[in-house]
């Protein structure tokens, strides 16, 4: 996502010095962490409304950071999400079109500039189809570790043959980290539960049983609540930027959509965005303001002065008048792509979401 990027791209001004300061020592750079929720809507989290899940760390981050209302993923695909959250690039641009399209080595990675700014890197991932050796070749770049699954597999479960638990998941985070404690990091943690089928181990199984969507997504929040809960520990909490973002949604029978991956309608795009800034930093704000990502921010890591934290999308410097003009245009629409095979023929389909209200539809 280009909001990542520049939000990625604050932080690390903020902790730099002014133009003509030196460049702050790796042991001064503060640690990142981004948490994507496989198959999340906005909707069914509670902090954004919905009372029959409970999501206390989720509610949490809600707290002690930022809360977008209104954000939006550029495909209800996986792969194809993963790959605009990584480069800041819609998957018109990026080209990961399909499972297995690989990501082409032009498109800079956030994991490859932050290894070049002296950043520990590792990626954990919850499924098979984010597996670089397999059906999402290319997103490992940048990444001194990926934690794909195995070649070859002794059972016979999609556990650990196909999808892991979010609990397998951040305890493999957890062990690379124990590792690899000096930073600063950068770590991708992805937990996949809410994907269908929906299979939420106990208790969550009970408490949901009529609910299995909602047990999936509350299982995962306690998956991220034992990742969170490790980096207070460790100390790394207060002063690390944590992001945690929903790759997609799930149609749940709306607009005769089951799952995901047909139609571009809030239930698939509208997505939740959490942002826990170091030291707490504009804890508790809400941005009501439609977030697209789609833009081509100049030269993030070339910018030497931002205001601060910018979270309403505005630099400083040559930037401004460019910035406002796209921060008010963020109000009114939003772009978003599904790359759709026919007849062994790829084909985009692009919407354009006008405020919060309708989608409309077109294709090239």
């Amino acid at each position: 996502m280009r909001i990542f990027f520049f939000l990625v791209c604050c932080h690390l001004a903020l902790g730099s010095g002014a133009a003509g300061e030196p460049r702050p020592d790796k042991a001064s750079r503060r640690d990142v962490f981004l948490i994507t929720i496989d198959t999340l809507r906005a909707d069914h989290v509670h902090c954004y409304g919905y009372d029959r899940v409970q999501t206390p760390s989720l509610d949490q981050l809600a707290k002690q950071g930022v809360r977008f209302t209104q954000a939006f993923t550029p495909s209800p695909i996986t792969n194809s999400s993963h790959a605009s959250i990584l480069t800041g690039l819609l998957p018109s641009a990026h080209g990961v079109s399909d499972f297995g399209v690989p990501l082409a080595a032009s498109h800079l990675t956030l994991a490859e500039t932050l290894k070049k700014r002296g950043y520990r890197t590792a990626a954990f991932i919850g499924a098979v189809i984010l597996d670089s050796k397999a059906l999402a070749p290319g997103l490992d770049r940048g990444f001194e570790f990926y934690d794909n699954f195995p070649a070859q597999s002794e059972t016979k479960s999609r556990w650990g043959r196909v999808e892991r638990r979010g609990m397998e998941v951040v305890q493999h985070a957890e062990t690379w980290l124990n590792a690899h404690p000096a930073g600063p990091h950068f770590v991708w943690v992805h937990l996949y539960d809410p994907h269908d089928p929906y299979e939420p181990p106990p208790p969550y199984s009970e408490i949901y049983k009529d609910r299995l969507y909602d047990g999936e997504i509350a299982y995962a929040d306690s998956a991220l609540g034992h990742f969170l809960a490790y980096l207070k520990k460790q100390g790394w909490y207060e002063s690390s930027l944590i992001v945690v973002v929903g790759d997609h949604g799930e149609g749940l029978g709306e607009h005769h959509e089951d799952t995901h991956g047909i139609f571009l309608y809030d239930s698939t795009t509208h997505v939740p965005l959490l942002v826990k800034l170091p030291e707490q930093r504009e804890a508790g704000r809400t941005v009501e303001a439609q977030v697209r990502t789609t833009e081509r921010l100049p030269g993030p890591f070339l910018v030497r002065r931002i205001i601060r934290c910018a979270l309403d999308g505005l630099l400083c410097g040559p930037f401004e008048r460019k910035a406002s003009s796209l921060s008010r245009r963020r109000s009114r629409n939003s772009t978003i792509c599904l790359p759709t095979r026919t007849n062994s023929r790829t084909i985009t389909c692009h919407g354009i979401r006008e405020c919060r209200s309708c989608v409309k539809y077109s294709r090239s």
